[in-house]
């Protein structure tokens, strides 16, 4: 699977997840049903693909609970929508982390 197969595939997920289509278990049934964890190791220079599949893959891990906030940036960084930024997304991180 190439990186906007695994794009795509992610972007599918988070909608299906904020839309309440699915919840956290789903999730990441999905992601070991869908993206071959290798494939995103071979990834070369792509840390929006990484970033947000291992966001994904600890979601509701306790003490790395991903945000509903970071997880629409990923979904507006893998649409095109912004252009991601490691900067951006620990500023997201740390504006929910304060709350």
């Amino acid at each position: 699977m190439g990186k906007e197969q695994i794009k795509t595939v992610l972007s599918n997920i988070i909608e299906k997840f904020l839309s309440k289509q699915i919840d956290v278990d789903e999730v990441q049934s999905c992601l070991v049903e869908e993206v071959d964890p290798d494939e995103i190791y071979e990834i070369e220079d792509n840390m929006l693909v990484t970033d947000c599949y291992f966001a994904l893959k600890h979601l509701k891990e306790t003490g790395y609970e991903t945000s509903n906030a970071e997880i629409r940036y990923f979904l507006e960084c893998l649409s095109g929508a912004r252009e991601y930024s490691l900067e951006e997304k620990n500023r997201i991180i740390l504006k929910n982390a304060e709350k």
